[in-house]
């Protein structure tokens, strides 16, 4: 089977998961084709590349990022410069789908490819986590409800990479949508290949405290990385805690040990460190925080301002007793309220972790990357 590969490319975790996606169909046989951008051309410069028969990458789309978080005005505006670059990936896209005649396009969340296979008659699965972008502008939602109604329509089907209801995660960016898409949508869990997962013991000891994990688009990684590794360094040698923290920076790699706590620039295995760990703390993206569920490790979550996916996902970890949600314009302030965040967790450990663990074995049945191949064959 051939296989063109489409991934987005602001942010790390769709490269993570759709590498993950990548090495099953490889070691089902299957011919591999990928483009993306971005983020995703930094992933995917330095991995994964003996998947592949052949990588593309195309030229970036940019959001506008303060150090608090999204800037929604400012990346609105850039929409004119944004909606040229898009029709350059349509364009490649179509003419790369054309080429290549593969069996099926799989898009993870990218609009251009979507369209390119629909104009160029090939079948497409599309995976998302969220059916719908919230912005902080009505007309900008009013045009990207309409928009992204249709875009989802091209797809033969719609891989939803979240939990059913009612335990969504990204919840008011999916559920009230599914309408639109019932036909079509398919909760997968986790894009995560649910067999591997004998590769984790859960009887060694959690031997991490605290696992700084920070997956975020480029300057947002940047902007997160610098506002918690001092707190991070400084927490750890005035508690005695033993702290990782993990950069995220695939083309960096780099490690540095200063008493009990550990930095690294990046890691092919988060989950190896998420199973470790005690408690998580995490930007807010979906595909961490389910992986945190799946090792059965309470989160803290500090969401970007503005950014609407993981304000939601947040909450989100917040309500089903997951972990805790914190402001973070607020932590910029005042560093103690994510201290007593951990220290409320800790009050309550087990209480997290029997709310982790029912959440979990629904994860578990949801069918993760299996069912994203038996699709490939109906």
């Amino acid at each position: 089977m051939r296989i063109y590969l489409s991934v987005y490319g602001v942010g790390s975790g769709h490269s993570v998961r759709c590498h993950r996606l990548a090495r099953y169909l490889h070691r089902k046989g299957a011919d591999l084709y990928l483009s993306t951008y971005g983020d995703g051309e930094r992933y995917y410069s330095v991995k994964g590349k003996e998947l592949f028969k052949d990588i593309f990458f195309d030229e970036n789309i940019e959001y506008a990022w303060s150090k608090s978080g999204l800037k929604w005005g400012a990346t609105i505006a850039s929409s004119i410069v944004n909606l040229d670059v898009f029709i350059k990936h349509f364009i490649n896209e179509y003419e790369r789908i054309k080429n290549i005649k593969p069996n099926i396009v799989i898009s993870d969340s990218r609009i251009s490819s979507l369209a390119a296979s629909k104009v160029a008659g090939y079948r497409s699965i599309a995976i998302t986590n969220q059916l719908y972008i919230r912005t902080f502008h009505k007309l900008s939602d009013e045009i990207s409800s309409k928009v992204f109604n249709r875009i989802w329509g091209f797809a033969d089907y719609i891989m939803i990479q979240d939990l059913p209801p009612p335990y969504t995660i990204t919840y008011s960016n999916i559920v009230p949508y599914l309408d639109y898409v019932s036909k079509k949508a398919i909760f997968i869990g986790l894009l995560y290949d649910f067999k591997s997962l004998n590769n984790y013991d859960d009887s060694i000891d959690k031997d991490i405290d605290i696992l700084f994990l920070i997956s975020a688009p480029t300057r947002d990684r940047i902007n997160f990385f610098q506002s918690l590794y001092p707190y991070a360094k400084k927490f750890s040698l005035n508690t005695g805690y033993n702290v990782y923290l993990i950069e995220g920076n695939p083309s960096r790699n780099m490690e540095k040990t200063v008493g009990s706590f550990h930095y690294i620039s990046w890691i092919d295995d988060p989950l190896r460190y998420i199973h470790r760990s005690k408690i998580v703390i995490l930007r807010g993206g979906q595909t961490s925080i389910l992986e945190s569920i799946l090792m059965g490790t309470p989160m803290i979550i500090l969401p970007a301002v503005k950014q609407t996916e993981q304000m939601e996902n947040a909450r989100r970890v917040e309500d089903l007793g997951l972990g805790i949600n914190v402001n973070y314009e607020e932590y910029l302030k005042n560093n103690n309220i994510l201290t007593n965040a951990i220290e409320r967790i800790f009050s309550s450990y087990n209480n997290y972790l029997n709310n982790i663990n029912k959440v979990k074995s629904i994860l578990l049945k949801s069918g993760g990357i299996e069912k994203v191949y038996n699709i490939l064959w109906r």
